[in-house]
C-alpha cells in the first residue's frame, strides 16, 4: 500500500478488495486518502467485496479529515444492496460525531438503494435516522442565507423520505432559490414519480428560468403517462408549444408509442400562422439583387437595438453571424414571423418584484444571488433573488413583428445581402 509506484498501489488495491479483515479495511483506507483523487485508486477501493467495503467506510469514519469517498461507498452498498452490508453502514451512522455528513451520505445511501429496487423505509434503524434528517432538512430549507450547497443536501434528504414531503419539493420551483436548488428538487420530484406531480410540473412551466424549464420538460418526457399529459396541455393551449424545444419535440415525433407519436405530429409538424401570407410575400426579395452596404444601412436603422454585428449593436437577440449558415426561408421566418419558433433564451419574461414593480426583458444571466434581464439597447436590469415575488414568460420573443411596415422587398434583399457578407 506504500508503493511509490501508482500502478502498484492500484493493482495492490483490487487485489486487497477481495480479501477481508480490519488489516485490510485499514490498508485501503489509507490508499484512499493518500490517492484520493486519482480515480483507478478510488474505484479499486468501491469494488472491494461487500463485508469489506463496511470496513473501509468505519476506517475513514475515524480519521481526523473527511474522506471524499464517504458518499461514493454509500451508494455503491446501497446499490449492492447486501443487507448485512447496509445495516453495518447504518450501525457505523449511530456512532458518529456531529460533525460527520451523516445526511449526505444518507443521501448516497438511498440513492443506491433506490437504484436496486429497494429504499431507506425497508430498514427501521434508517427510518429512525431519517426522521430527524427530515426535520433539519426543513428547517434548512426554511431558513435565509444557507448556502446553495447546503441547500441542495436538504433537497435530497426530502428525496430519501415519504411522499408526505413531495410539496415541498414542488414549493422550492420558484425563482428565490438558485437554478441548482431547483434543479435538484425536480431530480427528486422525478424519482417519485408519482402521476400528479406532472400537472403541477406543467403548470409551473411558464414560471421557470429557461435553463430550470429544460430540466423540467426533460423530466416531463421520462414518463410516457407525463408526456401525454404534456401534450394534452399544449393542445388545449394551456402550455405554449415552443416550451418544448426543437430537439424534444423531434424526439416526440420518434417516440416508440404510437398514442404519442400521433399527438406530437399534431401539434409539432409545420403549420401556417397568422403572418404566413406576409413570410412568402417576402420571398420574391430573393430574387431581387440586393446591395450589401444598403444592406448595413437597414440593419443599422431597424436591428442594432438588440441585435451586434462587426462591433455595432447590442448583443440581447441572438448573434446574426449565425445567419451565414440558414437558408433564406428559416432567417425570414426569424425575422417576419419571430413567435413562429421561439428559442428559450430569447423569450421574454416579466418579473414582479416584492416592492411592485414589474421588469422585462430576457434572461441573459443566472447565478446563485439573482438574474439579469436584458432589453433592447443594451439595457441590463440586475435583480436579487430575494426581491422576487414571481417569474413567468410571455411566450413570445423579444423580436417584434411588423417589421414589413419599415423594410420593403428591395431593403429585405439588401440587408439579406449584408447578412450573409
Amino acid at each position: 500500500a506504500i508503493d511509490g509506484n501508482v500502478r502498484v498501489r492500484f493493482q495492490s488495491a483490487l487485489a486487497l478488495g477481495d480479501l477481508g479483515g480490519a488489516e485490510v479495511a485499514s490498508a485501503l483506507a489509507k490508499m484512499s486518502i493518500r490517492d484520493a483523487a486519482n480515480k483507478w485508486i478510488r474505484f479499486a477501493v468501491l469494488s472491494a467485496r461487500p463485508e469489506t467495503a463496511s470496513d473501509v467506510f468505519w476506517e475513514l469514519k475515524n480519521q481526523t479529515h473527511r474522506s471524499s469517498l464517504f458518499e461514493p461507498l454509500a451508494f455503491v452498498i446501497g446499490a449492492r444492496h447486501e443487507k448485512s452490508e447496509v445495516v453495518a453502514l447504518l450501525r457505523i451512522l449511530e456512532k458518529t460525531s456531529s460533525n460527520f455528513p451523516v445526511a449526505a451520505v444518507m443521501s448516497k445511501l438511498g440513492e443506491g438503494l433506490k437504484s436496486s429496487g429497494a429504499n431507506l423505509s425497508d430498514y427501521p434503524k434508517a427510518a429512525e435516522v431519517m426522521v430527524d434528517l427530515v426535520e433539519e432538512a426543513r428547517m434548512v430549507l426554511k431558513r435565509d442565507g444557507v448556502s446553495s450547497g447546503k441547500q441542495v443536501e436538504a433537497v435530497k434528504i426530502l428525496g430519501q423520505a415519504d411522499d408526505q414531503f413531495l410539496s415541498d419539493l414542488h414549493q422550492l420551483l420558484v425563482p428565490s432559490r438558485t437554478v441548482e436548488v431547483q434543479q435538484a428538487a425536480l431530480a427528486e420530484i422525478a424519482e417519485f414519480g408519482r402521476r400528479s406531480s406532472a400537472g403541477k410540473l406543467i403548470d409551473r412551466l411558464p414560471e421557470l428560468s429557461p435553463s430550470v424549464r429544460s430540466e423540467a420538460t426533460e423530466v416531463l418526457l421520462r414518463r410516457d403517462a407525463w408526456v401525454e399529459d404534456l401534450l394534452v396541455s399544449i393542445e388545449k393551449k394551456k402550455t405554449f408549444t415552443h416550451q418544448i424545444s426543437q430537439a424534444q419535440q423531434k424526439r416526440l415525433l420518434k417516440h416508440p408509442s404510437p398514442t404519442i407519436q400521433k399527438l406530437a405530429k399534431k401539434l409539432f409538424s409545420a403549420k401556417k400562422t397568422p403572418r404566413d401570407k406576409i413570410v412568402q410575400k417576402y420571398k420574391a426579395a430573393l430574387k431581387l439583387a440586393g446591395d450589401a452596404n444598403k444592406g448595413l444601412e437597414v440593419f443599422r436603422k431597424n436591428c442594432v437595438a438588440c441585435h451586434r454585428h462587426g462591433g455595432e449593436g447590442y448583443a440581447i437577440g441572438p448573434d446574426v453571424a449565425t445567419v451565414k449558415n440558414r437558408d433564406y426561408e428559416s432567417a425570414l421566418i426569424q425575422i417576419l414571423d419571430p413567435n413562429r419558433e421561439i428559442l428559450a433564451n430569447f423569450e421574454q419574461y416579466f418579473v414582479t418584484l416584492k416592492n411592485g414593480q414589474t421588469v422585462s426583458g430576457r434572461i441573459v444571466r443566472e447565478s446563485a444571488s439573482g438574474l439579469t434581464l436584458g432589453r433592447a439597447g443594451g439595457v441590463e436590469s440586475e435583480i436579487l433573488r430575494k426581491n422576487i415575488k414571481s417569474i413567468i414568460s410571455s411566450g413570445r420573443s423579444l423580436m417584434p413583428e411588423g417589421l414589413e411596415a419599415v423594410i420593403d422587398l428591395q431593403s429585405m434583399s439588401d440587408l439579406w445581402a449584408f447578412l450573409k457578407s
